[in-house]
């Protein structure tokens, strides 16, 4: 559906862009003018060429050239349409929920830099696999007991 208006659309740009190149022009002197380089190279505005009536039957070409069977409704309705629609208040609700998550922590005077730990030195790398090895082992007698 939605293709079909883009669709129609283009066509009516490209037919307008048509008729207004081939169009026959008058200069200020009211002569009819078919020559296009001549056109090309006169540095005044198109509206002073093309002839209101003419332009008034283009407008009118372009609105019949672009009705279509497919209604407001339609696209409102579409899967798509629901789909993005989801998607963007999804968007919405995570901004605010992050909004709302930076105001509280900086109320708190806590900031969001990352959090990097120090170096450890060699004394605490060690207690730290001290403590991971009497955990792995109290697992283990746990273990035993069980079976």
């Amino acid at each position: 559906m939605l293709f079909r208006i883009l669709y129609s659309l283009v066509f009516a740009v490209i037919y307008f862009c048509f008729l207004l190149h081939h169009c026959r022009s008058q200069d200020e002197n009211g002569v009819v003018s078919t020559n296009i380089s001549q056109e090309l190279i006169k540095p005044t505005p198109i509206m002073r060429h093309v002839n209101q009536s003419f332009v008034d039957a283009l407008i009118q070409e372009a609105n019949r050239a672009f009705v279509s069977n497919t209604s407001f409704d339609d696209l409102i309705n579409d899967n798509d349409t629901q789909q993005m629609l989801l998607r963007y208040r999804e968007r919405k609700r995570q901004m605010r929920i992050m909004t709302i998550q930076r105001d509280i922590l900086l109320k708190l005077g806590l900031n969001q830099e990352p959090n990097v730990t120090a170096r450890l030195s060699e004394e605490q790398r060690q207690i730290l696999v001290q403590s991971y090895d009497r955990t792995l082992n109290r697992q283990a007698d746990i273990n035993d007991t069980s079976v």
